[in-house]
This record gives C-alpha cells, structure tokens and sequence, in this order.
C-alpha cells in the first residue's frame, strides 16, 4: 500500500467509507493498546490478591472496574468492526445496483 502511495503521491483509502490506511492503523492501534493496559492491569490486581494484600475488598472494586472497562473496550470494538463489515457489503450491493 506504502509503495503504491509513493507511486501516486496520493493517500489510498479503504473503499467503502473512505478511511485512510493511516486513520485504520491509528484506530487499531488504540483499542489494541487499551486492551492490553486493562488486561494489565487484572493482572496486577490478581497477584496482589493472590499474595495477601490486606486491602482485598478495594482490589476486588478495581478489578470490577478494570474487568467492566475490558468488557465495554472490546464490544465497542466489535461494534465498529461490524459496522464497518455492514457499511461495505451496502457499498457493494450499491455497486452491483448501478453495474
């Protein structure tokens, strides 16, 4: 894609809703990094609690917290993947209309 962009001296965009590869890289790249920080998170959460910390109660509430924060990052991914996957078979059947 890198190449064809030097070769035209234009952004190429994802057909369907015009995203450029730039833009998609960008989006991936923060919901990845949100999840692994939750995932991290949990992670430390559970050592602690696995070795004794004395406030078990409070690590539970951000372990809650953390586990809630993963569950909304990933549907909201979900939810714009399928949106994205919706938007592109309509631009296809739009096309197949008009061929």
């Amino acid at each position: 894609m890198r190449r064809s962009e030097e070769y035209t001296g234009k952004q190429a965009n994802l057909e369907g809703d015009g995203r450029t590869f730039d833009v998609i890289k960008t989006e991936r790249a923060g919901a990845a990094l949100c999840i692994d920080r939750c995932l991290n998170e949990i992670a430390t959460l559970g050592a602690a609690i696995l070795t004794g910390h004395p406030d078990v109660e409070g690590l539970c509430l951000a372990l809650s917290d953390w586990l809630a924060e993963l569950r909304i990052v990933q549907d909201e991914k979900s939810r714009q993947e399928e949106t994205r996957r919706r938007d592109k078979l309509e631009v296809g059947e739009a096309q197949d209309l008009t061929a």
